[in-house]
């Protein structure tokens, strides 16, 4: 049986944000026919040492002491407890269907990187359900919830952590592209993506540095290589 480590970014401040993690974590433990390793990296620095109090099917729980929040930075933290040869990214306000990890699982043999089809964003994309190749974000590479091999991995290194927020998932689709390294979305499997308020991170003052700002921060980057 396959075994699937599961890196989660959750802030776990209310009860509703609770509930969100709750639903989130037992649809992937109801997942059939794959083990998994569920590391949770959490923002709410009060939870720090208290995860029994969560009560939650989590393996390893992760309060960073940066004072920040850095979205990539928080990934690569993620890796550090991550042994498996796959290897899903997944925000804490998505829902999955029985089979996602394990079809998931199933299509790293053709491709170095993959996302389930999001019943209503993809929808929006593509007349019909099926397995399409491409890099674009959100229609390809969707930042909320993809998976990918120990070995895509290796090759192109930790993530980025200029990219504190957006562009995350642009920086590493990028990385894909240059590295010839294929991705997809795949039609055969569904998640909802609930669209979690994450912008009150941010005080309004930061909230355009960490958001529009980096675009910025990607131009500069990609335009030198």
């Amino acid at each position: 049986m396959n075994k699937v480590d599961i890196i989660i970014l959750s802030n776990t401040k209310d009860i509703r944000y609770y509930n969100m993690l709750k639903r989130c974590l037992e649809s992937l433990k109801s997942s059939s026919n794959v083990l998994t390793n569920i590391i949770v990296v959490e923002t709410n620095k009060k939870l720090k040492d208290k995860q029994k109090t969560l009560n939650l099917p989590i393996d390893h729980f992760i309060v960073p002491s940066d004072e920040v929040f850095n979205y990539n930075r928080y990934q690569n933290y993620g890796l550090e407890y991550s042994n498996s040869n796959f290897i899903c990214f997944s925000n804490n306000d998505v829902i999955y269907d029985r089979d996602t990890l394990e079809t998931l699982v199933k299509y790293l043999s053709k491709y170095d990187s993959v996302s389930p089809w999001e019943r209503s964003m993809s929808d929006r994309f593509f007349k019909t359900r099926g397995v399409y190749e491409g890099y674009s974000t959100r229609q390809f590479v969707t930042g909320w919830c993809f998976m990918t091999k120990r070995s895509t991995l290796d090759c192109i290194g930790k993530f980025d952590e200029r990219f504190s927020f957006w562009f995350a998932d642009d920086d590493y689709s990028k990385m894909l592209q240059t590295n010839n390294l294929k991705h997809a979305i795949i039609g055969d499997t569904t998640v909802d993506h609930m669209v979690a308020q994450s912008h009150d991170l941010w005080a309004e003052e930061d909230r355009h540095k960490q958001t529009d700002g980096l675009g910025i921060v990607f131009e500069n980057k990609w335009k030198q290589l």
